[in-house]
C-alpha cells in the first residue's frame, strides 16, 4: 500500500529515491529547521507503572490564615497540621489549585498562627518534660516552600494560657494569662536565622484587660483587650523602638470590640457596643481611629455593620477595610472605605456561598492586593477577587477540603465516580492528565457503591440509589433496602446486597433498568459475611476466616458450590475470574497475603500464594493481572501489581506508591489500567 507521501510524488511524477536526491540538496539549515520541527512522543516507562495521580487537598482545615510573601496561602488546623497551598490563579488550567507542601507536628493543639513573608509562628499547647500542658511558641522557616521545617520551639514559661499571636520582620508578640492571673503581652525579638534556638525576649506588658487582638505596622504596637462583660474596650499604642517598649497611648470605647485591623495611620476596630444579650440582636458596629504622627490617636468615626450582628475577622489593603461576620442566616463579606475627613463608609455587602459543613467555625480573612481569600472551616477557602473597572469582589474560585477518603469506585468507558463526602466524576480520556468534571452532593453517606453500566448504584443507610454517570445530580430510582456492601454482576446484570444477621446472612437481588430498581425475594444463607462478588451467576462471599460460593442462577434457591476456612488467616478482599478466585488475607502480625483458588473446586483449594509488602486491604483482577492496595509497615499506601497467570506460582510485577488513603481499586480491561481511588485518584498500568 502506497503512503500518503509517495502517493503524491508519484502522481507528480518523482519517485522517492528522487525526493531523497532532492533533499539532500536543501541548505543546512533547512534541514535543521525540519529536525527542530519533529516532535518526538515521550516515551512511556515499560512495565507496571503509576500513571498520573490526582491528589486531593490533605483534610487540614483552614483555621488560621496568612500568605507568604510568595502569595502562597498557609493554614494550619487545631491539631498540628500546616499546608501550604497555591491559589494564586486556580482558574487557569495551566496553573490549578495544588497543594505545594505539608507538615504535621506544629502540637496536638494549635492556637492561634501568624504568617509574616518566609517566616511562621504558631502558639501551640504541648507537653514540657514533666508532662504536664504547657504553652509553647512554634517557630517556622518558609524560605524553602517545598519544605517548610520547625526552626524552634520555645516553652512560655510565664503562661498557663496563650491565645493571640501577631508577627512582623522584627518582632513576634504573644498574648495571653500569666500564672498570676494578669493579662499578659510578651514582646520577641523575630530570629532571621533558621537554625537560631529562639526568639529573643525583649518585653513584657500588664494589662487590664484580656487581649482580644494585635496589629504591628513598621515600629508600634496596637493591642486591642475587652472586659469579660464586654462593657470597656481599649486601644494601646505601644513603640516598639528603643530598649524598653512601652504604652504611649490608650483610647477607652463603651462595649466589646474584639476585631483590629490596619491602613497606615487608619485603624478599625470591630465589634458590638452593647453588652450582653442586647448585642445578640443588634447589628454590630465599627470605629475608625485616626494615629498620625502630628496628632494623638482620635476616634474619627463609627458605622453599624448591617446586616452583620457577629463580627469575625476583617483585613485591609491600601484603599479599603474588608470584615467578614454572619447575620441572622448568612455569612457576610463587607467592604467599607473612608474619605479625606476620615469618615467611615459602607460599601459591598456580598452573601457568601453557604457550605454544607462549616461545622459553625469562624471565618477568618486574608487580603493580598485585590484577592481575598476567606477561610470557614469544612466549607473550605472562598477566593475573592476584584479586577479594573469592577464595583466590588466577586467569588471566582472555591477550594474545597475534602472530609472523607474515597469510599466507593465505579467505572465506565472513559468515565469514572469517586464516592467520598459527595459524588466526583472524572473524565479518564487522557490517563495521564485525569479531570474531574463534575461533582453531586448526597443527601445520605454512602456505605457502598458499584458500576452498572454507565450507571452508579449506591447503598445508603436504608436505600438503593441509581444514578446515571453522566448527570449524577438526578436520582434515577431509589429502593428501600438495609445492607452493608453491594456488588454488580456484569454478566447476568443483577445486584446483590448483604446485611450480617445474627447467624446468617440476607442476600437481596436486585434488577437494574435503566430507569428502576426491581427487588426479587430476598434469600438467607448460614454464616456471617461482610463481602460479596458475583460474575456469571457465580456468587462468592468471604467473612473474618470463611469463604463461600453460591450458584445463584435460580433465584428461587441458591446452590452452595464450595467453602473454605482459614485458621490463622482473616480474609480482606475477594475477586472473581472465570476460573480462580483470589483472595488477600492477612495474618495475626497484619502482614499481607495474596493467594489464588480454584473456585470450581468444593473445597476452595489454594493454588498459590505470596506475601505482599503491606496489609492487602483491597484488590480487583482481571484475566492474569491483580492490582492489590493496602498500607506498609511505614504507613504509607502502596500498590501491588500481581501477574496470577501462572495460579501455582503468582509474582508481584512492581510496588508502586499509592495515594493517601487508597481504600478502593478497580481494573480497566480494555487498556489494563488500574484506577485506586483514596484522597484522590490515582492511575496504574499494570503491564
Amino acid at each position: 500500500m502506497l503512503s500518503r507521501r509517495s502517493f503524491i510524488f508519484r502522481s507528480l511524477g518523482i519517485s522517492i529515491a528522487s525526493y531523497a536526491a532532492l533533499e539532500s540538496l536543501l541548505p543546512l539549515s533547512a534541514l535543521a529547521k525540519r529536525a527542530a520541527a519533529k516532535v518526538v512522543a515521550p516515551s512511556r516507562p515499560a512495565g507496571p507503572h503509576i500513571i498520573s495521580k490526582d491528589e486531593w487537598p490533605p483534610a487540614i482545615l483552614p483555621d488560621r490564615v496568612g500568605v507568604t510573601n510568595g502569595g502562597l496561602l498557609c493554614f494550619t488546623d487545631e491539631f498540628g497540621r500546616l499546608a501550604l497551598v497555591d491559589l494564586r490563579n486556580p482558574q487557569n488550567p495551566k496553573t490549578p489549585a495544588k497543594t505545594v507542601s505539608e507538615i504535621r507536628g506544629l502540637g496536638p493543639r494549635v492556637l492561634d498562627f501568624a504568617v509574616c513573608n518566609a517566616s511562621a509562628y504558631g502558639l501551640t499547647i504541648k507537653e514540657n518534660e514533666q508532662q504536664e500542658q504547657s504553652p509553647y511558641l512554634i517557630s517556622l522557616t518558609l524560605t524553602q516552600v517545598n519544605d517548610p521545617k520547625i526552626a524552634n520551639e520555645m516553652r512560655l514559661n510565664r503562661y498557663t494560657e496563650a491565645n493571640k499571636l501577631a508577627c512582623s520582620n522584627d518582632f513576634v508578640v504573644v498574648g495571653g494569662t500569666s500564672h498570676t492571673g494578669e493579662n499578659l503581652v510578651s514582646i520577641f525579638g523575630a530570629s532571621h536565622n533558621a537554625r537560631a534556638s529562639e526568639p529573643s525576649f525583649v518585653a513584657a506588658l500588664s494589662l487590664k484587660m484580656p487581649i482580644r487582638g494585635f496589629d504591628i505596622f513598621e515600629h508600634q504596637l496596637l493591642i486591642l483587650s475587652s472586659s469579660v462583660d464586654g462593657r470597656k474596650s481599649q486601644l494601646d499604642f505601644v513603640t516598639l523602638q528603643g530598649n524598653a517598649p512601652e504604652i504611649q497611648k490608650s483610647l477607652t470605647f463603651d462595649g466589646d470590640f474584639r476585631v483590629i485591623s490596619r491602613i497606615r495611620d487608619q485603624i478599625l476596630i470591630a465589634g458590638q457596643d452593647q453588652p450582653g444579650a442586647k448585642a445578640k440582636a443588634q447589628p454590630a458596629i465599627a470605629r475608625l481611629i485616626v494615629a498620625g504622627k502630628d496628632k494623638d490617636p482620635h476616634a474619627t468615626s463609627s458605622l453599624t455593620l448591617d446586616p452583620i450582628i457577629e463580627v469575625e475577622s476583617a483585613a485591609a489593603n491600601k484603599e479599603r477595610f474588608v470584615v467578614m461576620g454572619r447575620s441572622r442566616t448568612d455569612r457576610i463579606f463587607l467592604s467599607l472605605t473612608s474619605d479625606k475627613a476620615h469618615a467611615l463608609s459602607q460599601g459591598q455587602v456580598l452573601k457568601m456561598p453557604k457550605g454544607k459543613h462549616d461545622g459553625g467555625k469562624k471565618s477568618q480573612i486574608v487580603l493580598r492586593d485585590n484577592v481575598a481569600y476567606v477561610a470557614s472551616g469544612w466549607s473550605g477557602v472562598q477566593m475573592l477577587t476584584k479586577n479594573k473597572g469592577q464595583s466590588g469582589f466577586e467569588v471566582t474560585y472555591s477550594y474545597t477540603i475534602p472530609r472523607l477518603a474515597a469510599s466507593g469506585l465505579a467505572i465506565w468507558q472513559d468515565m469514572a465516580v469517586l464516592a467520598a463526602a459527595e459524588l466526583q466524576l472524572y473524565n479518564l480520556n487522557k490517563p495521564e492528565h485525569p479531570q474531574l468534571v463534575s461533582t453531586a452532593e448526597t443527601d445520605n453517606a454512602i456505605k457502598s457503591m458499584v458500576g452498572a453500566g454507565s450507571f452508579v448504584l449506591c447503598l445508603t443507610r436504608d436505600q438503593v440509589v441509581l444514578r446515571q454517570m453522566k448527570n449524577l445530580s438526578e436520582v434515577v430510582a431509589t429502593t428501600k433496602l438495609s445492607a452493608s456492601q453491594l456488588c454488580f454482576d456484569r454478566i447476568s446484570k443483577r445486584s446483590f446486597a448483604i446485611r450480617a444477621q445474627d447467624k446468617s446472612t440476607k442476600i437481596h437481588s436486585l434488577k437494574v433498568f435503566s430507569n428502576s430498581i426491581e427487588s426479587e425475594k430476598p434469600q438467607e444463607i448460614p454464616g456471617l459475611f461482610n463481602h460479596v462478588q458475583a460474575l456469571g451467576n457465580v456468587m462468592a462471599l468471604s467473612g473474618l476466616n470463611d469463604i463461600v460460593t453460591y450458584d445463584v442462577s435460580d433465584q428461587a434457591k441458591y446452590t452452595k458450590v464450595g467453602s473454605r476456612h482459614f485458621e490463622n488467616l482473616a480474609v480482606r478482599d475477594i475477586g472473581l475470574t472465570e476460573k480462580n478466585m483470589i483472595v488477600t488475607a492477612i495474618d495475626t502480625n497484619s502482614k499481607g497475603f495474596f493467594l489464588v483458588l480454584d473456585r470450581q473446586d468444593t473445597d476452595l483449594r489454594v493454588l498459590g500464594s505470596i506475601d505482599l509488602p503491606h496489609d492487602a486491604l483491597a484488590l480487583a483482577c482481571s484475566a492474569d493481572r491483580a492490582a492489590v492496595i493496602g498500607k506498609g509497615a511505614d504507613g504509607k499506601d502502596v500498590v501491588s501489581v500481581v501477574d496470577f497467570s501462572s495460579a501455582g506460582t503468582p509474582k508481584i510485577l512492581a510496588n508502586l506508591d499509592g495515594i493517601e488513603g487508597s481504600s478502593s481499586v478497580t481494573i480497566r480491561e480494555k487498556d489494563q489500567m488500574a484506577i485506586v481511588a483514596g484522597r484522590g485518584l490515582a492511575l496504574v498500568a499494570l503491564s
